[in-house]
């Protein structure tokens, strides 16, 4: 099947585990990884890091107009609902969005050839998330997936899945982030099935880094623990899909296993885009497995992009980060291919936040949000950012992939 062969959107999510789509490329899931490499991107975005803010670790924007606010204007769902963890190491206590939940629209709906939900976790951007993931001791996952007493993983990420606030008296942590999120898609299947029983839905698990690593845990327990279907109906149960961005390794061998079962019994198909240089997905080295496809590109094959005899090791940041891995993806025809950007897709995106574009492009570093003004219910817009976004949306679209 060649490269350019029309695919629906069940094999697109990996029905058939990417058979013939990964090499040669196939341009539907170029768009398609694009796509919810941009819902991923989004988080980093939108995420208030900044300490002297009174707002600091909430999302910047509201869920009403949520991607209007980081210039996605073309992305077709409703959040739903944001979802937050507590992360506790040392002396540090916080409580931060982690992320959210939403559903495809009915314009979204007709692009995509189904009614999607969405799931984003984001990736690490305080210390303490940083000191957490650097625990990886491997401990028993049973409190997720039960009877699977030999299932193992990573602690601090097992931490930022399963802890519950019993400190801090919040209206976000009732319950562990990973709990709040598989609330809300099962309270969406169910939503979705009452509203329309014969409606095709799927649910979409992505993040990067740390978040793609929270993705996979987060897919394996909606899958795991039914919550892909409506109540008593496991007949319905959807089709659920990790795009994991950069992903280090999550389990042990037995987590592998699990998911080995689930991908064969359960439909739960999980694909790791990573970059050939990149040393995080090689991480923790030892007692891990990877699990899922994986889709190796090469960010030394673009011919944008600083290489590392112009920056030296700052080349291994760049080649970890989100943007520039779209920016590659999107001009990505294999390791034997000539890099070309098929997609028109704004090459500025990869300055997003760092100088990794050679300067005779003449770009400036976009900057994600301004300093100081930012809270979960007001905004001040970087328009730089926005500006790029806005250039690059007509030919981000998903194309409509109903079969």
């Amino acid at each position: 099947m060649g490269g350019n062969a029309s695919k629906t959107w069940q094999e697109l999510s990996g029905s058939k585990n990417w058979e013939g789509l990964l090499d040669p490329f196939n341009d539907d899931l170029r768009k398609y990884i694009i796509h919810y490499g941009e819902g991923a991107q989004a988080i980093g975005d939108a995420f208030n890091n900044q300490d002297e803010s009174d707002a600091r670790g909430f999302s910047r924007y509201p869920m009403e107009g949520f991607f209007h606010n980081v210039g996605l204007d073309w992305f077709d769902y409703d959040v739903t609902q944001f979802f937050y963890a507590k992360e506790q190491r040392y002396l540090m206590y916080e409580v931060n969005w982690i992320g959210y939940v939403a559903v495809a629209t009915d314009a979204g709906k007709e692009k995509l050839g189904r009614r999607d939900i969405l799931v984003v976790w984001r990736g690490t951007e305080r210390t303490v998330e940083a000191a957490l993931d650097i625990d990886d001791t491997l401990t028993s996952a049973s409190d997720i997936f039960a009877g699977h007493e030999d299932v193992m993983v990573h602690n601090g990420w097992h931490e930022i899945y399963t802890s519950k606030n019993h400190v801090v008296d919040t209206e976000y942590i009732g319950h562990s982030a990973g709990e709040q999120a598989v609330k809300e898609v099962k309270k969406q299947v169910e939503q979705l099935y009452k509203n329309n029983k014969d409606e095709e839905i799927s649910i979409t698990v992505a993040g990067h880094s740390m978040g793609a690593a929270l993705a996979t845990l987060n897919a394996m327990d909606i899958v795991a623990n039914g919550h892909n279907y409506p109540e008593d109906h496991p007949e319905m149960a959807c089709q659920v899909t990790v795009f994991a961005f950069a992903s280090p390794k999550v389990g042990n061998e037995k987590f592998k296993e699990l998911y080995d079962n689930l991908n064969k019994e359960k439909n739960l198909h999980a694909l790791r885009i990573l970059n050939a240089i990149d040393i995080v997905p090689n991480l923790p080295p030892v007692k891990y497995e990877h699990v899922g496809e994986q889709f190796m590109i090469d960010s030394r094959q673009s011919t944008h992009l600083k290489s590392i005899n112009e920056v030296g090791t700052a080349s291994l940041q760049i080649a970890h980060q989100l943007e520039p891995m779209l920016h590659v993806v999107a001009g990505w025809n294999g390791f034997d291919g000539t890099f070309d950007i098929k997609q028109n897709r704004d090459y500025s995106l990869a300055n997003k936040d760092m100088d990794a574009l050679k300067s005779n492009y003449k770009a400036g570093i976009l900057v994600g949000g301004a300093e100081q003004g930012y809270g979960p219910d007001y905004q001040k817009r970087d328009q730089q950012m926005d500006i790029a976004r806005l250039q690059a949306a007509a030919s981000s679209r998903v194309i409509c992939l109903a079969a």
